[in-house]
């Protein structure tokens, strides 16, 4: 007795690989560098996206992540929702050390073809936590008795320090930011902003190119202070005359012909140019 015939069964043959997709691309949120598109990150497992348009990749192919050395280091499995929104994530199974890493992407469709290689990607990996130093009031921003004492009438002092060059110094007296500078050549230089008299500790702070960020430095504390001195009040019994215009005696003004002499003696305070005079105990010089 012969049987009935099977249930037929279909199949795809496909021997066709994918194309080569675009470069990877080191997600926004995870590169912490000074630009959200600079390749620089201080996380050791980011995320990459790998475009999907035009390569008419579908569910359930798969899309590779590869080292320098071309060996796969993340798969992802393409969903439905991948192909609509036109991109994939990829993850690394492992975390990367610190240095330069290139990346490619290549795509494994559901018969197993692996296509062609994608373009490579470098990113830079630093977890090194940078060293922030204690800024320095700069000389000319010093005007105080000395250059060193930290005492100035400038409400914008300048502030300087060494780092490593492309990091970002932030200044803070407290939690108030007050400037922001970067590193140049070694150093780095940042007038802050006007400030109102008084005391104030100002410490830095730095972030890498990777966005590791330093603790404080330590502090250095400086007085700004705009306040004219009071003028001073000559009062007491020395005093002879204070009226706008003083008499002065005739062997006094024999003297004022001689131009060298404002000071006739060293008790006689009589200037002539002044609005007025006071004459102090007058002892007049030998003829």
């Amino acid at each position: 007795m012969s049987g009935g015939d099977s249930v037929s069964l279909s199949i795809v043959v496909d021997t066709t690989a994918q194309s080569s997709p675009i470069a990877p691309d080191l997600v926004a949120a995870d590169d912490t560098g000074s630009s959200s598109s600079d390749n620089s990150t201080s996380i050791t497992q980011p995320n990459f996206s790998i475009a999907l348009s035009g390569l008419g990749v579908v569910a359930n192919d798969q899309v590779q992540l590869l080292n320098a050395a071309e060996q796969a280091i993340g798969t992802a499995t393409v969903s439905s929702i991948d192909v609509a929104n036109g991109y994939v994530l990829v993850t690394p199974q492992n975390s990367f050390a610190d240095g330069s890493q290139v990346l490619k992407a290549r795509i494994v469709d559901r018969a197993g073809n692996t296509g062609a290689l994608s373009p490579g990607l470098t990113i830079s990996i630093s977890t090194s936590i940078p060293n922030a130093t204690t800024p320095v009031l700069q000389t000319a921003s010093d005007s105080g008795r000395s250059s060193s004492d930290r005492i100035t009438q400038r409400t914008a002092p300048t502030f300087t320090g060494v780092g490593t060059s492309g990091d970002t110094v932030k200044l803070y007296d407290g939690s108030q930011l007050l400037g922001t500078g970067q590193v140049v050549g070694g150093t780095w230089s940042i007038t802050i902003a006007a400030v109102a008299d008084g005391s104030y500790t100002l410490r830095a702070l730095v972030i890498d190119n990777a966005g590791n960020e330093s603790s404080f430095s330590s502090g250095v504390g400086i007085t700004v202070d705009t306040m004219r001195p009071v003028a001073p009040v000559i009062a007491g019994p020395q005093v002879v005359s204070k009226i706008a215009t003083p008499v002065v005696p005739t062997r006094e003004l024999k003297l004022l012909s001689f131009p060298a002499l404002s000071i006739t003696s060293a008790r006689n305070v009589y200037d002539p140019s002044a609005t007025a005079a006071i004459v102090i105990d007058h002892v007049p010089p030998t003829t």
